[in-house]
């Protein structure tokens, strides 16, 4: 008997003849059928096809082709069965019975949890210090909200603004504030990658390959920054097959991915877009708790989209890649900041961003590869605080462009430019606070008018060379820079070593200069001070990574960061090169690598950070000061179905100034806090401590798969204190507490 069969696009011809054998005792000669059969070797939940599973045929051994097929001609014996492995995945015991009556099959392996403890080794071809670099795998189960770029907030030398919690927008590396750092999305600038609240980046975690973080020391090829730098990169792998991916968080938000090839396979499209609902969740709240006639809202807000195209070619690949996110917070509360007679006061804080870039990496030849990314990026910033007024829009064009040379095995150059064109509207309507005068008030301050239009250039270059001596390899590196709306031109030099003592321990030190370009609003005749110089800072970083096996690293490092020529406000000039800080500290970074089953770390961070507005103050503690910083973190899987993870976050308090007096005003008719600068940053809010828990539920069908998330947010004995807040004569301080654990569910799937 033959007949055709249908597989994907093509006919299969299929048959079955008679064969003399003995029945199963070995005795009797007994006529069996030969069966032709095509089995197609798949994981289960995502119908990928596997190659090279085995197949086992009594004593006889088989293995699927490198698409998954295999096919076979066997004999027709009802109570026979197959058996199918790889590694990695459960057993598959497949009865004969089952491929009589379907000679063409997809056969479905689960993903076994536990066997394959292999270790995920990263290789690392730049010469890099205090690089961190975090898979997906390892930090979508224990980052804040579950995404994988909040991982970043685990690791150390990192502390979180906004009384530490895990959903603040912004962080401080090594003491310097989030406008010290830059963000990247591949190769294209963004000004943030974190959500004000949510707990989310700006990008889904479907569309991330890996992150990476460089908190000091970084290579010349970064500029404008003194803190850090976070890059999210995105997937280039064509994918094996067309995925959507959903998510529904309560109360957060939800959103939807959507990746496939296209072509001849070699090529993919990725979308996804997002939007909070958290706004009405936290209103409802408030409208219970408020007092009545209060008439106390708060909304706040985020939403972000992508669209990526990308395109294999010899050598490396082209990427259409638009990013745009939103994000923001309205409120109206009842202050006596207010100008009306109703006593509310209006707060409104919305930042708005789209990127739109070309990313082209294409390797010339053997040695050479180049890459560019030029790009058009436009940002609208507005700001209303109290009746005050900051609006900032930019328009900016970017072309950067590096060109990768490798002179032998032991010797990298790498050379680059960064043109930049910008034109930035700025709009201010707004107090100018003047910390020299003892009685200013913040209350009764006049507002000033400011607006200007600034067009200008920047131009980078830069050129860094490896050298490997032996166990030493060496990296020099020189990075030149033009600010147009200054006419100032600098340069930074830096130098990173790695010494290798053996197969297990290596010394890291690194030294250089980085420097800041003054914002549009701080270096215009309008508004600001054209004079202004860059800021710089000094890195000086000494460390010991050691690798214990293949399951555990470690790695400690000291470094040491004075930063000069801070931009500060001034009653005179209003805006100076005066400001000084400094932070020095130490780092432990424990790491259990990921393997199938297990992974988790341990970051501790002991750093001390002051500054001052001038030479003649003395150092005081810094606002960004967080002496000790401890992260736990870790994920277990039970099984296929089932994992759990959790993690604990530990903190010093915040630093704030304490009022020990206060003047009545009898022509305002109010108490007015004295502070002296002696007392500036001298108090500090009680310590952070933070608990996160949660089990994750996964349900594993033949070609999609759907999981359920449920657990406690940051939980404690008692609630988190975020900042305090004085009685009417400043005689008592009171602590202002967050709001108590957030208990969360989120069910998502992809298929």
């Amino acid at each position: 008997m033959f007949r055709w069969v249908w597989i994907g696009n093509f006919f299969f011809w299929c048959g079955s003849h008679l064969a003399v054998g003995q029945d199963d005792q070995g005795t009797n000669p007994t006529q069996f059928r030969k069966i032709s059969v095509v089995m197609t070797f798949r994981e289960k939940g995502t119908g990928i096809s596997l190659k090279r599973v085995e197949v086992k045929d009594g004593d006889q051994v088989f293995y699927a082709d490198g698409d998954g097929i295999l096919t076979l001609e066997i004999e027709d014996r009802s109570n026979r069965v197959l058996s199918a492995y790889r590694k990695g995945y459960e057993k598959k015991v497949i009865p004969l019975q089952i491929l009589i009556s379907n000679p063409v099959l997809d056969i479905f392996l689960v993903p076994k949890v536990g066997e394959d403890e292999s270790i995920i080794v990263r290789g690392e071809r730049r010469n890099t210090i205090s690089k961190k670099t975090v898979s997906i795998q390892e930090s979508s189960d224990v980052a804040p909200g579950g995404d994988p770029a909040q991982v970043v907030k685990l690791l150390p030398g990192v502390q979180i603004g906004g009384g530490g919690g895990m959903g603040s927008g912004g962080i401080v590396i090594r003491g310097s504030g989030p406008t010290d750092s830059k963000y990247y999305i591949d190769d294209l600038e963004v000004p943030f990658i974190f959500h004000n609240v949510g707990q989310l980046s700006i990008l889904p975690p479907a569309a991330l390959k890996e992150i990476q973080f460089y908190s000091g020391g970084f290579s010349a090829r970064y500029g404008d920054a003194t803190g850090g730098i976070i890059v999210l990169k995105t997937l280039t792998d064509i994918p094996k097959r067309a995925k959507t991916v959903f998510t529904l968080n309560i109360p957060l938000y939800s959103g939807v991915y959507h990746e496939r090839p296209v072509g001849n396979d070699d090529s993919f499209l990725s979308v996804g877009i997002r939007r909070s609902y958290l706004e009405f969740f936290i209103q409802k709240i408030i409208d219970q708790q408020s007092e009545e006639g209060a008439r106390i809202t708060i909304s706040p807000f985020f939403s972000d989209a992508h669209a990526s195209y990308l395109r294999k070619n010899k050598g490396g690949y082209r990427k259409i890649s638009l990013i745009s996110a939103q994000d923001g917070i309205k409120a109206v509360l009842p202050t006596d900041f207010s100008d009306g007679d109703e006593g509310q006061s209006r707060f409104k804080v919305n930042t708005y961003f789209v990127n739109l870039g070309l990313e082209e990496v294409r390797r010339l030849s053997r040695e050479i590869r180049y890459q560019s990314t030029p790009q058009v990026y436009y940002s609208d910033a507005k700001n209303s605080i109290f009746d005050n007024r900051i609006n900032i829009r930019t328009i900016k064009f970017r072309i950067p462009t590096e060109l990768i040379y490798r002179l032998s095995k032991k010797e990298d150059f790498y050379i680059g430019i960064d043109p930049s064109w910008y034109e930035t509207e700025v709009d201010i309507y707004a107090i100018r606070p003047n910390f020299d005068d003892p009685l200013f008030d913040f209350e009764e301050a006049e507002k000033e008018l400011a607006q200007t239009t600034a067009r200008y250039r920047t131009v980078d270059v830069w050129v860094e060379g490896d050298k490997v001596l032996g166990p030493l390899k060496m990296t020099l590196g020189l990075r030149g820079f033009h600010y147009s709306l200054t006419d100032k031109t600098g340069f930074d030099l830096r130098i990173r070593n790695q010494l290798i003592l053996n197969s297990q321990m290596m010394i890291k030190f690194a030294f250089g200069k980085y420097s800041k370009l003054p914002e549009p609003n701080e270096a215009t005749d309008e508004g600001g001070n054209s004079n202004l110089g860059f800021e710089q800072s000094r890195h000086a970083i000494v460390g010991v990574e050691a690798k214990w096996g293949d399951r555990w690293t470690t790695e400690v490092q000291i470094f040491d960061k004075a930063n000069g020529s801070v931009i500060v406000s001034d009653p005179y000039d209003l805006y100076t090169n005066s400001g000084e800080s400094k932070s020095k500290g130490v780092e432990l970074f424990i790491r259990r690598n990921l393997t199938s089953r297990l992974f988790g770390w341990l970051s501790y961070t002991y750093s001390k950070t002051e500054d001052r507005r001038n030479e003649k103050e003395d150092f005081t503690p810094s606002d960004n000061d967080q002496t000790h910083i401890l992260n736990l973190a870790g994920s277990y899987k039970l099984s296929t179905a089932w994992s759990m993870a959790g993690r604990y976050n530990y903190h010093t308090g915040d630093r704030y100034t304490p009022v020990k007096s206060a003047v009545y005003n009898a022509n305002l008719d109010k108490y007015q806090p004295r502070e002296e600068l002696a007392d500036r940053n001298q108090s500090r809010l009680p310590d952070f401590n933070s608990f996160t828990i949660y089990g994750k539920k996964s349900w594993l069908f033949d070609r999609w798969k759907m999981y359920l998330k449920f657990g406690l947010e940051s939980s404690w004995t008692k609630g988190q204190v975020m900042g305090v807040q004085n009685n009417y004569n400043y005689t008592k301080e009171e602590w202002q507490v967050g709001p108590p654990a957030i208990p969360f569910i989120e069910l998502g799937g992809e298929g």
